[in-house]
């Protein structure tokens, strides 16, 4: 998925889709534990 997807859907231009939904929750998951110190 690319930052202009993500911009979109920012600004409100374009709704994500389940699929990107589930990419976008998957990631900031992964980022979470990167936060909490588990690498």
């Amino acid at each position: 998925m690319s930052t202009s997807i993500l911009g979109k859907i920012e600004r409100g231009d374009r709704l994500p889709t389940e699929e990107q939904l589930q990419i976008i929750a998957t990631a900031l998951d992964i980022k979470m534990d990167e936060l909490k110190g588990r690498e």
